[in-house]
């Protein structure tokens, strides 16, 4: 066992968890940031209709009569598997549709990725493949962290109902909106 490669291999899990939470919190403000431009614009798309908004803690609807439309928004800190946030938006009135409002970078579809490694048997080996390992996940995140202002996010839309039986067509199918003024347009036109 090489003191100096378990010195180094600690050293550079220390590096990559400081990173970590620098890029996780930027993260966190740029979902603050995203989450509340579309509340806002949720608002002013209904109010700009004639619709009531009402406010909760991490709800916003729109009443008109017996319509209403709950919109449920995640905190930043919320963790989505394959999907940069979720929201979900409940319509009630004649009837009733469930929507999920995923938010992702430009282009991508939720999805999640595996990798595979076989160990090296020799204790040093592993280290060292450990060692390659981590270092390469620092190069993606000092990477991730210099160009979070530049992640382009966009919303896309699926019904939750129709999704339940077709989860993965439903949701490679669904469109890409810039906004939720868009996207509530493609619904309410």
């Amino acid at each position: 066992m090489n003191i100096e490669i378990i010195k180094r291999l600690e050293n550079l899990k220390s590096e990559q968890a400081q990173l970590s939470e620098v890029f996780i919190d930027q993260m966190i403000e740029k979902k603050r940031f995203l989450l509340e431009n579309i509340k806002d614009g949720f608002e002013v798309y209904f109010t700009n209709k004639g619709f009531v908004i009402n406010h909760y803690s991490n709800n916003v609807s729109a009443n008109y009569g017996n319509l209403k439309i709950d919109m449920t928004i995640p905190t930043p800190k919320e963790v989505f598997i394959g999907a940069f946030s979720v929201i979900k938006m409940i319509i009630t009135g004649n009837q009733k549709k469930t929507f999920k409002i995923i938010l992702n970078e430009k282009g991508s579809r939720p999805s999640i990725s595996i990798t595979e490694n076989t160990l090296p048997n020799n204790e040093d080996a592993r280290f060292e493949f450990e060692i390659k390992n981590i270092e390469e996940q620092i190069i993606k995140l000092k990477k991730r962290t210099a160009e979070i202002n530049n992640i382009n996010i966009k919303l896309r839309i699926y019904d939750d109902e129709e999704a339940k039986k077709n989860p993965i067509l439903k949701t490679l199918d669904s469109q890409e909106f810039d906004d939720i003024k868009e996207l509530l347009d493609s619904i309410f036109n």
